[in-house]
Protein backbone atom coordinates (compact mmCIF):
# COMPACT_ATOMS: atom_id res chain seq x y z
CA UNK A 1 0.00 0.00 0.00
CA UNK A 2 2.85 2.40 0.75
CA UNK A 3 4.34 1.75 -2.68
CA UNK A 4 0.96 2.33 -4.35
CA UNK A 5 0.40 5.57 -2.44
CA UNK A 6 3.91 6.77 -3.25
CA UNK A 7 3.33 6.04 -6.94
CA UNK A 8 0.04 7.92 -6.93
CA UNK A 9 1.63 10.91 -5.18
CA UNK A 10 4.43 10.88 -7.72
CA UNK A 11 1.96 10.94 -10.62
CA UNK A 12 -0.03 13.75 -9.00
CA UNK A 13 3.16 15.76 -8.53
CA UNK A 14 4.13 15.24 -12.19
CA UNK A 15 0.69 16.35 -13.40
CA UNK A 16 0.75 19.42 -11.14
CA UNK A 17 4.22 20.34 -12.35
CA UNK A 18 3.11 19.91 -15.96
CA UNK A 19 0.05 22.09 -15.32
CA UNK A 20 2.23 24.79 -13.73
CA UNK A 21 4.55 24.84 -16.75
CA UNK A 22 1.54 25.09 -19.08
CA UNK A 23 0.15 28.04 -17.10
CA UNK A 24 3.53 29.78 -17.30
CA UNK A 25 3.44 29.33 -21.08
CA UNK A 26 0.01 31.00 -21.16
CA UNK A 27 1.22 34.01 -19.13
CA UNK A 28 2.22 36.14 -22.20
CA UNK A 29 -1.31 35.82 -23.60
CA UNK A 30 -2.80 36.99 -20.30
CA UNK A 31 -0.36 39.92 -20.16
CA UNK A 32 -1.22 40.89 -23.75
CA UNK A 33 -4.96 40.97 -23.05
CA UNK A 34 -4.42 42.94 -19.86
CA UNK A 35 -2.26 45.48 -21.70
CA UNK A 36 -4.87 45.77 -24.43
CA UNK A 37 -7.54 46.66 -21.87
CA UNK A 38 -5.67 48.74 -19.30
CA UNK A 39 -4.78 52.45 -19.53
CA UNK A 40 -1.33 53.60 -18.43
CA UNK A 41 -2.42 54.88 -15.00
CA UNK A 42 -2.89 51.40 -13.53
CA UNK A 43 -1.61 49.77 -10.38
CA UNK A 44 0.62 47.22 -12.13
CA UNK A 45 4.41 47.55 -12.05
CA UNK A 46 5.77 49.85 -14.71
CA UNK A 47 7.62 47.09 -16.57
CA UNK A 48 4.26 45.33 -16.98
CA UNK A 49 1.67 48.10 -16.94
CA UNK A 50 3.32 50.79 -19.07
CA UNK A 51 2.61 50.90 -22.80
CA UNK A 52 6.18 52.12 -23.40
CA UNK A 53 7.96 49.26 -21.62
CA UNK A 54 10.02 46.68 -23.56
CA UNK A 55 7.57 43.97 -22.52
CA UNK A 56 4.69 45.86 -24.10
CA UNK A 57 6.68 46.18 -27.34
CA UNK A 58 7.43 42.45 -27.39
CA UNK A 59 3.84 41.52 -26.70
CA UNK A 60 2.54 43.84 -29.39
CA UNK A 61 4.90 42.64 -32.12
CA UNK A 62 6.00 39.10 -31.29
CA UNK A 63 3.18 37.42 -29.37
CA UNK A 64 1.84 35.66 -32.48
CA UNK A 65 5.33 34.31 -33.20
CA UNK A 66 5.62 33.03 -29.64
CA UNK A 67 2.19 31.36 -29.80
CA UNK A 68 3.14 29.57 -33.02
CA UNK A 69 6.39 28.28 -31.50
CA UNK A 70 4.58 27.32 -28.29
CA UNK A 71 1.95 25.26 -30.11
CA UNK A 72 4.30 23.57 -32.58
CA UNK A 73 7.37 22.99 -30.37
CA UNK A 74 7.15 23.89 -26.68
CA UNK A 75 3.84 22.24 -25.75
CA UNK A 76 4.65 18.92 -27.50
CA UNK A 77 8.07 18.83 -25.80
CA UNK A 78 6.64 19.51 -22.33
CA UNK A 79 3.79 17.04 -22.69
CA UNK A 80 6.10 14.33 -24.01
CA UNK A 81 8.49 14.79 -21.09
CA UNK A 82 5.60 14.58 -18.64
CA UNK A 83 4.34 11.44 -20.41
CA UNK A 84 7.74 9.76 -20.15
CA UNK A 85 7.80 10.46 -16.41
CA UNK A 86 4.24 9.18 -16.00
CA UNK A 87 4.54 6.01 -18.10
CA UNK A 88 8.20 5.06 -17.48
CA UNK A 89 8.44 3.16 -20.78
CA UNK A 90 10.80 0.32 -21.47
CA UNK A 91 13.54 0.60 -24.06
CA UNK A 92 11.98 0.98 -27.49
CA UNK A 93 8.39 1.08 -26.15
CA UNK A 94 7.24 4.48 -27.37
CA UNK A 95 3.61 3.91 -28.35
CA UNK A 96 2.12 4.33 -24.88
CA UNK A 97 4.12 7.52 -24.33
CA UNK A 98 2.85 8.76 -27.68
CA UNK A 99 -0.78 8.16 -26.67
CA UNK A 100 -0.48 9.75 -23.22
CA UNK A 101 1.44 12.74 -24.56
CA UNK A 102 -1.28 13.60 -27.05
CA UNK A 103 -4.01 13.35 -24.45
CA UNK A 104 -2.06 15.82 -22.33
CA UNK A 105 -1.38 17.99 -25.38
CA UNK A 106 -5.07 18.25 -26.28
CA UNK A 107 -5.85 19.36 -22.73
CA UNK A 108 -2.97 21.85 -22.62
CA UNK A 109 -3.67 23.28 -26.07
CA UNK A 110 -7.38 23.74 -25.33
CA UNK A 111 -6.58 25.60 -22.14
CA UNK A 112 -3.78 27.81 -23.48
CA UNK A 113 -5.30 28.58 -26.89
CA UNK A 114 -9.01 28.96 -26.13
CA UNK A 115 -10.11 28.84 -22.51
CA UNK A 116 -7.51 31.18 -21.01
CA UNK A 117 -7.62 33.82 -23.81
CA UNK A 118 -11.42 33.87 -23.98
CA UNK A 119 -11.82 33.87 -20.20
CA UNK A 120 -9.23 36.61 -19.70
CA UNK A 121 -10.70 38.77 -22.48
CA UNK A 122 -14.22 38.28 -21.09
CA UNK A 123 -13.12 39.37 -17.62
CA UNK A 124 -10.81 42.28 -18.50
CA UNK A 125 -12.39 43.54 -21.71
CA UNK A 126 -14.24 46.84 -21.64
CA UNK A 127 -16.86 45.37 -23.96
CA UNK A 128 -17.62 42.54 -21.50
CA UNK A 129 -17.45 42.63 -17.70
CA UNK A 130 -14.92 45.53 -17.51
CA UNK A 131 -12.74 43.85 -14.93
CA UNK A 132 -9.87 46.12 -15.92
CA UNK A 133 -11.38 48.82 -13.70
CA UNK A 134 -10.22 46.82 -10.67
CA UNK A 135 -6.63 47.68 -11.64
CA UNK A 136 -7.25 51.33 -12.60
CA UNK A 137 -5.99 53.92 -10.10
CA UNK A 138 -8.99 56.31 -10.37
CA UNK A 139 -11.37 53.46 -9.56
CA UNK A 140 -9.43 52.73 -6.38
CA UNK A 141 -9.99 56.33 -5.18
CA UNK A 142 -13.27 56.79 -3.37
CA UNK A 143 -15.78 59.08 -5.15
CA UNK A 144 -13.23 59.96 -7.85
CA UNK A 145 -15.92 60.09 -10.54
CA UNK A 146 -18.81 61.15 -8.34
CA UNK A 147 -20.23 64.43 -9.63
CA UNK A 148 -23.10 66.19 -7.85
CA UNK A 149 -24.69 69.58 -8.40
CA UNK A 150 -26.53 71.69 -5.81
CA UNK A 151 -29.32 73.82 -7.28
CA UNK A 152 -31.12 76.35 -5.05
CA UNK A 153 -34.85 76.68 -5.38
CA UNK A 154 -37.48 78.90 -3.76
CA UNK A 155 -39.46 77.14 -1.11
CA UNK A 156 -41.71 80.01 0.01
CA UNK A 157 -41.86 83.82 0.25
CA UNK A 158 -42.81 83.88 3.93
CA UNK A 159 -45.23 86.83 3.51
CA UNK A 160 -46.20 87.96 7.03
CA UNK A 161 -45.17 91.57 7.49
CA UNK A 162 -42.65 91.66 4.64
CA UNK A 163 -41.33 89.09 2.20
CA UNK A 164 -38.87 86.56 3.69
CA UNK A 165 -38.03 84.17 0.87
CA UNK A 166 -36.87 80.73 1.97
CA UNK A 167 -34.63 78.68 -0.29
CA UNK A 168 -33.85 75.01 -0.40
CA UNK A 169 -31.08 73.08 -2.12
CA UNK A 170 -31.77 70.37 -4.65
CA UNK A 171 -28.93 67.81 -4.81
CA UNK A 172 -28.58 66.28 -8.27
CA UNK A 173 -26.27 63.34 -8.97
CA UNK A 174 -24.80 63.84 -12.44
CA UNK A 175 -22.38 60.92 -12.33
CA UNK A 176 -21.88 58.10 -9.86
CA UNK A 177 -18.73 56.13 -9.14
CA UNK A 178 -20.62 52.89 -9.75
CA UNK A 179 -21.36 53.90 -13.36
CA UNK A 180 -17.65 54.07 -14.23
CA UNK A 181 -16.17 51.62 -11.74
CA UNK A 182 -18.65 48.81 -11.06
CA UNK A 183 -18.09 47.18 -7.70
CA UNK A 184 -19.35 43.83 -8.99
CA UNK A 185 -18.26 43.34 -12.62
CA UNK A 186 -20.96 41.61 -14.61
CA UNK A 187 -22.18 41.62 -18.19
CA UNK A 188 -25.59 42.54 -19.51
CA UNK A 189 -26.27 40.55 -22.68
CA UNK A 190 -28.49 43.31 -24.01
CA UNK A 191 -25.37 45.48 -24.60
CA UNK A 192 -24.43 43.47 -27.71
CA UNK A 193 -20.73 44.27 -27.34
CA UNK A 194 -18.91 41.36 -25.70
CA UNK A 195 -18.89 38.89 -28.59
CA UNK A 196 -17.72 41.51 -31.05
CA UNK A 197 -15.08 42.65 -28.57
CA UNK A 198 -13.72 39.11 -28.20
CA UNK A 199 -13.53 38.61 -31.96
CA UNK A 200 -11.94 42.01 -32.44
CA UNK A 201 -9.24 41.23 -29.87
CA UNK A 202 -8.49 37.55 -30.57
CA UNK A 203 -9.32 37.23 -34.28
CA UNK A 204 -6.29 39.13 -35.66
CA UNK A 205 -4.02 37.39 -33.14
CA UNK A 206 -5.17 33.94 -34.26
CA UNK A 207 -4.81 34.82 -37.94
CA UNK A 208 -1.22 35.97 -37.38
CA UNK A 209 -0.56 32.79 -35.43
CA UNK A 210 -1.79 30.58 -38.29
CA UNK A 211 0.25 32.54 -40.85
CA UNK A 212 3.41 32.19 -38.78
CA UNK A 213 2.73 28.49 -38.26
CA UNK A 214 2.55 27.86 -42.01
CA UNK A 215 5.62 30.02 -42.65
CA UNK A 216 7.69 28.32 -39.95
CA UNK A 217 6.76 24.83 -41.16
CA UNK A 218 7.96 25.61 -44.68
CA UNK A 219 11.01 27.71 -43.82
CA UNK A 220 12.31 25.36 -41.12
CA UNK A 221 11.96 22.39 -43.49
CA UNK A 222 13.79 24.15 -46.33
CA UNK A 223 16.56 25.54 -44.13
CA UNK A 224 17.07 22.24 -42.31
CA UNK A 225 17.15 20.19 -45.50
CA UNK A 226 19.53 22.61 -47.23
CA UNK A 227 21.84 22.88 -44.21
CA UNK A 228 21.90 19.13 -43.73
CA UNK A 229 23.35 18.52 -47.21
CA UNK A 230 25.74 21.48 -47.31
CA UNK A 231 27.10 21.18 -43.77
CA UNK A 232 27.50 17.41 -44.04
CA UNK A 233 29.58 17.69 -47.21
CA UNK A 234 31.70 20.45 -45.69
CA UNK A 235 32.59 18.51 -42.54
CA UNK A 236 34.48 15.78 -44.33
CA UNK A 237 34.70 12.33 -42.74
CA UNK A 238 36.05 12.98 -39.28
CA UNK A 239 34.61 13.20 -35.79
CA UNK A 240 32.57 16.28 -36.60
CA UNK A 241 30.86 14.43 -39.45
CA UNK A 242 29.81 11.60 -37.13
CA UNK A 243 28.48 14.06 -34.54
CA UNK A 244 26.50 15.91 -37.21
CA UNK A 245 25.00 12.64 -38.48
CA UNK A 246 23.98 11.73 -34.94
CA UNK A 247 22.30 15.09 -34.39
CA UNK A 248 20.49 15.08 -37.74
CA UNK A 249 19.46 11.43 -37.69
CA UNK A 250 15.89 11.13 -39.07
CA UNK A 251 13.19 10.66 -36.48
CA UNK A 252 9.77 9.10 -36.77
CA UNK A 253 7.18 11.67 -37.99
CA UNK A 254 4.05 12.08 -35.93
CA UNK A 255 0.77 12.20 -37.89
CA UNK A 256 -1.02 13.79 -34.92
CA UNK A 257 0.97 17.01 -35.31
CA UNK A 258 -1.16 18.00 -38.29
CA UNK A 259 -4.19 18.38 -36.02
CA UNK A 260 -2.78 20.89 -33.53
CA UNK A 261 -4.40 23.91 -35.24
CA UNK A 262 -7.94 22.58 -35.54
CA UNK A 263 -9.29 24.20 -32.37
CA UNK A 264 -8.18 27.72 -33.23
CA UNK A 265 -9.44 27.59 -36.82
CA UNK A 266 -12.73 25.76 -36.28
CA UNK A 267 -13.92 27.48 -33.10
CA UNK A 268 -13.33 30.98 -34.53
CA UNK A 269 -13.67 30.04 -38.21
CA UNK A 270 -17.38 30.88 -38.42
CA UNK A 271 -16.64 34.43 -37.24
CA UNK A 272 -13.16 34.91 -38.73
CA UNK A 273 -13.55 33.17 -42.13
CA UNK A 274 -9.92 33.68 -43.22
CA UNK A 275 -8.87 31.10 -40.63
CA UNK A 276 -10.44 28.28 -42.67
CA UNK A 277 -8.33 28.62 -45.86
CA UNK A 278 -5.28 29.05 -43.65
CA UNK A 279 -6.18 25.78 -41.91
CA UNK A 280 -6.57 24.04 -45.29
CA UNK A 281 -3.16 25.33 -46.38
CA UNK A 282 -1.59 24.17 -43.13
CA UNK A 283 -3.10 20.66 -43.43
CA UNK A 284 -1.90 20.37 -47.04
CA UNK A 285 1.62 21.45 -46.10
CA UNK A 286 1.73 19.02 -43.18
CA UNK A 287 0.57 16.18 -45.44
CA UNK A 288 3.42 16.80 -47.91
CA UNK A 289 5.98 17.11 -45.10
CA UNK A 290 4.71 13.91 -43.49
CA UNK A 291 5.09 11.95 -46.74
CA UNK A 292 8.60 13.33 -47.22
CA UNK A 293 9.66 12.49 -43.66
CA UNK A 294 8.09 9.03 -43.82
CA UNK A 295 10.35 8.16 -46.76
CA UNK A 296 13.37 8.87 -44.51
CA UNK A 297 11.90 7.53 -41.24
CA UNK A 298 13.57 4.65 -39.36
CA UNK A 299 10.39 2.56 -39.60
CA UNK A 300 10.56 2.69 -43.40
CA UNK A 301 13.76 0.67 -43.24
CA UNK A 302 12.49 -1.71 -40.55
CA UNK A 303 13.97 0.01 -37.50
CA UNK A 304 11.19 0.49 -34.98
CA UNK A 305 7.43 0.94 -35.30
CA UNK A 306 5.61 3.87 -36.84
CA UNK A 307 3.86 6.42 -34.64
CA UNK A 308 0.18 5.75 -35.27
CA UNK A 309 -2.76 8.07 -35.71
CA UNK A 310 -4.76 7.71 -32.49
CA UNK A 311 -8.45 7.21 -33.39
CA UNK A 312 -9.76 7.62 -29.85
CA UNK A 313 -7.78 10.79 -29.27
CA UNK A 314 -8.97 12.16 -32.61
CA UNK A 315 -12.60 11.40 -31.71
CA UNK A 316 -12.26 13.02 -28.30
CA UNK A 317 -10.55 16.00 -29.91
CA UNK A 318 -13.40 16.33 -32.40
CA UNK A 319 -15.96 16.25 -29.58
CA UNK A 320 -14.09 18.93 -27.65
CA UNK A 321 -13.72 21.16 -30.72
CA UNK A 322 -17.39 20.84 -31.66
CA UNK A 323 -18.50 21.53 -28.09
CA UNK A 324 -16.37 24.67 -27.88
CA UNK A 325 -17.55 25.81 -31.30
CA UNK A 326 -21.20 25.35 -30.32
CA UNK A 327 -20.77 27.15 -27.01
CA UNK A 328 -18.99 30.09 -28.62
CA UNK A 329 -21.53 30.24 -31.45
CA UNK A 330 -24.38 30.26 -28.94
CA UNK A 331 -22.69 33.05 -27.01
CA UNK A 332 -22.18 35.16 -30.15
CA UNK A 333 -25.80 34.71 -31.19
CA UNK A 334 -27.35 35.26 -27.76
CA UNK A 335 -25.26 38.37 -27.16
CA UNK A 336 -27.55 41.19 -28.23
CA UNK A 337 -30.54 38.93 -29.00
CA UNK A 338 -31.42 37.76 -25.51
CA UNK A 339 -34.59 39.86 -25.18
CA UNK A 340 -37.35 40.88 -27.54
CA UNK A 341 -39.24 44.16 -27.64
CA UNK A 342 -41.51 43.08 -24.77
CA UNK A 343 -38.59 42.35 -22.46
CA UNK A 344 -38.96 38.56 -22.64
CA UNK A 345 -36.65 35.95 -24.09
CA UNK A 346 -36.75 36.02 -27.88
CA UNK A 347 -37.77 33.00 -29.90
CA UNK A 348 -34.50 32.94 -31.85
CA UNK A 349 -32.54 32.51 -28.64
CA UNK A 350 -34.78 29.65 -27.50
CA UNK A 351 -34.36 27.95 -30.89
CA UNK A 352 -30.56 28.25 -30.75
CA UNK A 353 -30.35 27.12 -27.13
CA UNK A 354 -32.42 24.02 -27.93
CA UNK A 355 -31.20 23.08 -31.41
CA UNK A 356 -27.42 23.33 -31.00
CA UNK A 357 -27.24 21.05 -27.91
CA UNK A 358 -29.43 18.55 -29.82
CA UNK A 359 -26.97 18.57 -32.73
CA UNK A 360 -24.05 18.12 -30.34
CA UNK A 361 -25.87 15.33 -28.51
CA UNK A 362 -26.46 13.46 -31.78
CA UNK A 363 -22.80 13.82 -32.74
CA UNK A 364 -21.67 12.69 -29.29
CA UNK A 365 -24.01 9.69 -29.39
CA UNK A 366 -22.61 8.66 -32.78
CA UNK A 367 -19.06 8.89 -31.43
CA UNK A 368 -20.01 6.81 -28.39
CA UNK A 369 -21.52 4.14 -30.64
CA UNK A 370 -18.43 4.08 -32.87
CA UNK A 371 -16.12 3.97 -29.86
CA UNK A 372 -18.17 1.22 -28.24
CA UNK A 373 -18.06 -0.87 -31.42
CA UNK A 374 -14.30 -0.39 -31.59
CA UNK A 375 -13.93 -1.48 -27.95
CA UNK A 376 -16.05 -4.59 -28.62
CA UNK A 377 -13.92 -5.50 -31.66
CA UNK A 378 -10.76 -5.03 -29.62
CA UNK A 379 -12.15 -7.19 -26.80
CA UNK A 380 -13.08 -9.94 -29.25
CA UNK A 381 -9.61 -9.84 -30.78
CA UNK A 382 -8.00 -10.04 -27.34
CA UNK A 383 -10.22 -12.98 -26.33
CA UNK A 384 -9.43 -14.75 -29.60
CA UNK A 385 -5.71 -14.18 -29.03
CA UNK A 386 -5.93 -15.55 -25.48
CA UNK A 387 -7.81 -18.61 -26.68
CA UNK A 388 -5.20 -19.29 -29.34
CA UNK A 389 -2.38 -18.85 -26.85
CA UNK A 390 -4.06 -21.34 -24.46
CA UNK A 391 -4.53 -23.87 -27.24
CA UNK A 392 -0.92 -23.46 -28.32
CA UNK A 393 0.38 -23.78 -24.78
CA UNK A 394 -1.33 -27.20 -24.36
CA UNK A 395 0.62 -28.63 -27.33
CA UNK A 396 4.19 -29.64 -26.42
CA UNK A 397 6.75 -27.70 -28.40
CA UNK A 398 4.16 -25.30 -29.85
CA UNK A 399 5.72 -22.33 -28.06
CA UNK A 400 8.62 -21.60 -25.79
CA UNK A 401 6.38 -21.56 -22.72
CA UNK A 402 4.64 -24.76 -23.78
CA UNK A 403 7.98 -26.47 -24.46
CA UNK A 404 9.34 -25.54 -21.04
CA UNK A 405 6.21 -26.76 -19.28
CA UNK A 406 6.26 -30.04 -21.24
CA UNK A 407 9.91 -30.66 -20.42
CA UNK A 408 9.32 -30.02 -16.74
CA UNK A 409 6.36 -32.42 -16.72
CA UNK A 410 8.01 -35.29 -18.66
CA UNK A 411 11.54 -34.78 -17.41
CA UNK A 412 12.95 -34.44 -20.94
CA UNK A 413 16.01 -32.24 -20.96
CA UNK A 414 16.50 -32.50 -17.19
CA UNK A 415 19.77 -33.21 -15.48
CA UNK A 416 18.98 -36.95 -15.13
CA UNK A 417 19.84 -37.65 -18.77
CA UNK A 418 16.44 -39.11 -19.57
Amino acid sequence: QAVVVAGMLRQVAIVLGWAAVVMVMAAPTIAYIMKFSLPDDNVLPRWLGSSESPLAYLLQNFLAVYLSIMTSTLLPAVTRRASVLLVRPKEGDDLEVHAVSWVLFICAHTVTTLLIPIGTAFWFGDSCTRGWTKLWEPCLTKDYFTVTESIPYLKSLGLYYYPQPQYGMLELSLLEQEAVCPSDPSYDFSRDTCARGLIELLGPLFMQKMCYAILFEAVVFLVTDLAQHNVRSALGRGWWRRQWDAMTEPTEPDPMRALVWLETALVFGAHVPLLLPLLALQLTLNAYLYEYNMARAPSNSGHGPRLPLLPRAVRCHAVVVLLLEILFGMFVFIDGHSKNDDGGVSGEVVLVIVSLPVVFGMFLASQVVVLGAACLRQTEQENTGRARSRSNSTEPGASVEGTKAYHEYTGVGSGGGT
